[in-house]
């Protein structure tokens, strides 16, 4: 799971994909995936992402992921913390399954102002208890220590009335045998409910659940939809037999790529993402074997590549995905959740829009300049990047006209960019979009040669050289989708809001300024192009 343990990791993939083939000779799955269990109701039905808080800036700068997120981040502060449940929130998610790696862990220094500010948005959290990293002090000891600190928070999940807390790697404490006698120390009534990773069927003896974090893709060709109906039946058998109600949790990824690990791993895992096509599987496989819960791996495993949070590379699709894919198997959208909003200071009003209906008004309000984000602009303005990236609103919206096409958008200006809604693309990414500052400052440069000094990325698609330190950042921060292509080279400019001289390059839709004297990731940021073309547009 972490990318510490990789051997191990990869030597317990090599012994599950055997088990899991044994399985099938002994348990007769082949031929017969078996007998369905009853579908879950939609109001019982759980979502789950496993989630790492245990992240941070240097996370993001070790050269070992994949993708990168849209700003890097650490997993303890607050701020990225309600970001995350918006975001998962807004996706159908109902809880994380937070990875515990012990007292005095990262983890565990994170896990109460995760459940805190999940309390405070009615949001739940589960542990992900890491046996590996337990078994040093004593599994014992350190189950009762996280029970005792977290299992009676308002936000810690409940099932049926029942707290419930997952577990992995159970072989580094024992067989079923070992956990029995555990259970009978920590949960002898069965008050829990413990899920285990596992494909060792006779763990049900002593679990109330089996869930796969892998969620059954074991090899590039792993066929998962069989899978997850092998594990059906035998837990659907193990009910029938023993009067038992085992649950069993269908995982799904979206890929995976382990490959930039370090230490590298054997045989490191790569499954492509197929633009969403392995998802779209594995939800399906998932959805056909009735589950009573369904695991994601992961809402942020940005080491092995499984992450679902916003990227770079992929924006938001993988969220959006998500909320289609939850909505088809319970059978109706999430509720949505608002934004906690900052004090109102200025109502904003807005001519009306085709077909009426006011886009903008119930956005959060901004003391610090008198204006309210336009509330169809807000998701996409937290989403890649928020304050940080784009500045605070510096007018209330309101229909202006494409000078180029005639056309009448409803924008807003923020500091550093302006925002624009299209409807005709409503129901798509694309709803929202980043006016074409960048190009309105400064009309395309002829396209030059690419330096080829390793440095320097070149966009055939202009002819432009982007620097490793404006790169980088284009990547981190929504890449095409927000920024668009470079159109000029980098050079020296004085600024028309400091009178200052800085390294700039511009995009089509926003001017970068390198900033030596701020320390990383302000080294970096957005020129005042949105001021700059208020300014212009409204006079002095």
């Amino acid at each position: 799971m972490t990318h510490w343990t990789s051997l191990w990791w990869h030597h317990k993939l090599t012994r599950t994909a055997l088990c899991l083939l044994l399985g099938s000779a002994l348990l007769g799955w082949p031929g017969g995936y078996g007998a369905a269990a009853p579908a879950p109701q939609a109001a019982d039905k759980l979502v789950l992402a496993f989630y790492f808080p245990w992240l941070d800036r240097s996370s993001f700068s070790s050269g070992q992921m994949s993708d990168q997120p849209l700003v890097p981040y650490d997993s303890g502060d607050p701020a990225t913390i309600e970001r995350q449940i918006g975001e998962a929130q807004a996706a159908g998610i109902d809880a994380f399954v937070g990875s515990w790696q012990g007292t005095g862990s990262t983890s565990d220094q994170h896990f109460p102002q995760v459940l805190d500010t999940a309390a405070a948005h009615n949001f739940q959290v589960a542990l992900y208890f890491e046996t590996n990293f337990a078994a040093r002090r004593g599994v014992a000891a350190e189950l009762r220590s996280a029970l005792d600190h977290y299992l009676s928070h308002a936000a810690y999940l409940r099932w049926r009335g029942k707290p419930v807390i997952f577990f992995w790697q159970p072989g580094a404490f024992g067989n079923a045998a070992a956990w029995s006698q555990l259970r009978q120390q920590i949960d002898p009534q069965h008050t829990q409910i413990w899920s285990v990773d596992t494909v060792d069927a006779s763990y049900l003896d002593v679990f109330d659940g089996i869930h796969l974090f892998s969620a059954g893709k074991w090899t590039g060709t792993t066929d998962v939809g069989p899978v997850d109906a092998s594990w059906r039946k035998t837990i659907t058998d193990y009910n029938t037999a023993h009067g038992t109600a085992r649950v069993w949790a269908a995982g799904v990824i979206p890929g995976w790529d382990e490959s930039h690990i370090l230490p590298a791993r054997p045989n490191a895992k790569v499954f492509p993402r197929r633009d969403g096509a392995l998802y779209t599987e594995s939800w399906q496989g998932a959805m056909a074997s009735n589950p009573e819960w369904i695991t994601i791996t992961s809402y942020n495993e940005w080491f092995e590549g499984t992450q679902i949070e916003p990227s770079a590379t992929y924006g938001s699709r993988y969220l959006d995905l998500t909320r289609q894919l939850v909505t088809s198997w319970k059978g109706g959208p999430p509720t949505a959740v608002p934004a906690t909003p900052l004090p109102v200071t200025a109502t904003p009003t807005f001519p009306p829009t085709p077909g009426g209906g006011d886009p903008c008004i119930g956005g959060t309000a901004f003391p610090q300049t008198g204006h309210s984000i336009c509330k169809q602009m807000e998701s996409y303005w937290r989403q890649y990047g928020g304050l940080a990236q784009f500045g605070y609103p510096i007018n209330d919206a309101g229909v202006e006209t494409d000078l180029a096409t005639g056309k009448s958008y409803t924008v807003q200006y923020f500091q550093r960019a302006r925002f624009e809604l299209h409807p005709e693309n409503a129901g798509t990414p694309y709803a929202v979009l980043l006016g074409r500052l960048g190009v309105e400052f400064h009309p395309p440069d002829p396209a030059v040669a690419a330096l080829n000094d390793g440095q320097h990325h070149f966009f055939r698609e202009t002819g432009h050289n982007v620097s490793a330190l404006f790169y980088a950042y284009w990547q981190q921060h929504g890449g095409l989708f927000v920024n668009g292509f470079p159109i000029s080279e980098e050079y020296s400019e004085v600024s028309a809001t400091d009178g200052q001289t800085y390294q700039v390059q511009y995009f089509e839709r926003e001017r970068y300024e390198a900033h030596p004297e701020n320390s990383s990731p302000y080294n970096v940021l957005l020129g005042l192009l949105g001021k700059q073309a208020l300014d212009g547009r409204t006079g002095p």
